[in-house]
């Protein structure tokens, strides 16, 4: 009993200090039939069996636990891999169909087939994208009617959105290189001076990125306004992940 229940520690200690990977079923039967072929002498041979069959029953059972322990592990690892947003994205898509736009996840909210974030940190046109992308989503892209009002509807201060005429002059291009012409909607302010009017006074550059609002509260129109200003922005992405 005492030689059976050392080299069952023998044999425990060698997996558990092994590698993370499962202990191999092929490597598990050459080393129990050679220890098997080598202890099953002729005066032996009944205490040679049982113990074979000891060692085979806990070499199943060392490589079961093995076996099991690292798929939790690699479980584990997958689910940590798992980017933020797409879970979340996951998550909205099955609600997409919800008209209230309430629903809020760590800031994000889900409304008609797009997540928002609207940022409090107040940052340049180009630092806010890049926070923006770094979220895995990007300036907001405003495509209907709909959405600008929804927009218009969640702040209280002008921000960012993801639209410039940076490339050139007139020519307003949205992030996801969408022009005007081609979204079909715009929103720029056309009570009195009318913009987009690329005002050279602050930033003799001129005004190649526009805003939601201005800061005499007109949060319903759009304003082209220096790239180097900081405002606060919208983050946007689609809902494109299904449910599984």
């Amino acid at each position: 009993v005492k030689i059976i229940l050392l080299r069952i520690s023998l044999l425990t200690c060698i997996v558990q200090n092994a590698t993370d990977k499962p202990l191999e079923v092929p490597l598990f039967l050459r080393v129990w039939r050679k220890y098997c072929n080598q202890t099953l002498s002729p005066k032996k041979k009944v205490n040679s069996a049982l113990e074979c069959i000891c060692l085979n029953g806990c070499f199943f059972l060392i490589y079961f636990l093995n076996l099991k322990e690292s798929k939790r592990k690699q479980s584990l690892i997958s689910f940590k891999s798992i980017n933020k947003t797409e879970v979340l994205m996951a998550l909205f898509n099955s609600l997409s169909t919800a008209q209230s736009c309430n629903l809020s996840v760590d800031g994000w909210i889900a409304c008609h087939r797009k997540l928002y974030l609207f940022n409090s940190d107040k940052l340049n046109w180009s630092s806010s994208r890049a926070f923006c992308v770094s979220k895995g989503a990007d300036l907001v892209t405003i495509t209907s009617l709909t959405e600008q009002d929804f927009l218009v509807s969640k702040i209280k201060q002008t921000h960012w959105i993801g639209l410039s005429d940076l490339e050139t002059e007139g020519h307003w291009v949205w992030v996801n290189n969408q022009t005007l012409n081609e979204t079909g909607v715009q929103f720029w302010f056309s009570e009195g001076p009318t913009e987009p009017d690329n005002w050279k006074k602050q930033d003799p550059s001129g005004e190649d990125c526009a805003s939601l609002g201005d800061s005499n509260g007109n949060f319903q129109s759009w304003f082209d306004a220096s790239c180097k200003q900081k405002k606060k922005f919208i983050s946007s992405t689609a809902l494109l992940i299904p449910l599984i």
